[in-house]
C-alpha cells in the first residue's frame, strides 16, 4: 500500500483495500449520507446508510448492492435504492501509526474546499470541529483533505499554511489549524 505522508506527518492520499478499515460516518439519515458522498469530491461513487446505527459509507465503483431491508444506499448522482446494501470497496481510513504520539484511525475525507469540509462535519452527528489540509498530491495537483473531530477535550487553535479550520457552526479560520491535545473521530466497523 503506497502512502504519501504530508506536513506534520497526516496522510494526504488515500488508498483502497479490502482489509482496512471503512470509513463510516454517524449521520442522522440517508439523505444526508448522499450529501457527504458529494461533498467527497474525488473517490465517492456510492454510499449506503444503515438505518439500524445511523452509519454512512462512502463505497468505490468496484462495488456491489445487495437486498437488505435496514440499508439505504445511492449512487453519487442522487439515485435512491431503499431496501439496498452497497458491498465492495469503501472509502477507508488510514491508520497513521508511528506518524503521531499515539496511533489512530483517521477518517480522512476529500473536500474542494473550506465550506465543503465544514459541510461534511455539519453531516456527521458527532462532529464537533473540522481541519482542511490544502496541501498537493504526487502530481502536484490540489489536494484537499478534511478531518472531522469529536468532542475530547479543548478545541486550540495555531496559524498554519495550507490548513483552514472551524467550528461545526463557526465561521472558518483560513491559514489556521486546529487541534485537541487527542485526535480525531475515529473510524466506524463497516455494518
Amino acid at each position: 500500500m503506497k502512502v504519501i505522508l504530508a506536513s506534520l506527518s497526516f496522510f494526504f492520499a488515500i488508498v483502497t483495500s479490502t482489509t482496512d478499515t471503512p470509513c463510516s460516518l454517524h449521520v442522522s439519515n440517508p439523505q444526508d449520507c448522499q450529501k457527504a458522498c458529494a461533498l467527497n469530491y474525488i473517490g465517492c461513487d456510492f454510499w449506503t446508510w444503515n438505518s439500524d446505527s445511523s452509519l454512512c459509507t462512502i463505497k468505490h465503483a468496484d462495488s456491489t448492492f445487495v437486498e437488505d431491508a435496514s440499508f439505504t444506499s445511492g449512487y453519487s448522482n442522487g439515485t435512491v435504492l431503499e431496501n439496498t446494501k452497497v458491498v465492495g470497496d469503501s472509502y477507508i481510513c488510514e491508520s497513521l501509526k508511528g506518524s503521531l504520539d499515539t496511533p489512530e484511525n483517521y477518517c480522512m475525507l476529500q473536500a474542494e474546499n473550506a465550506e465543503n469540509c465544514k459541510q461534511i462535519c455539519q453531516l456527521t452527528t458527532d462532529c464537533v470541529f473540522w481541519d482542511l489540509f490544502r496541501g498537493y498530491n504526487q502530481d502536484g495537483g490540489a489536494e484537499g483533505i478534511c478531518y472531522i473531530f469529536k468532542p475530547l477535550d479543548r478545541y486550540k487553535t495555531k496559524t498554519k499554511k495550507n490548513w483552514d479550520t472551524g467550528e461545526r457552526d463557526g465561521q472558518v479560520q483560513y491559514n489556521t489549524w486546529g487541534y485537541y491535545d487527542d485526535k480525531t473521530i475515529k473510524c466506524l466497523p463497516e455494518d
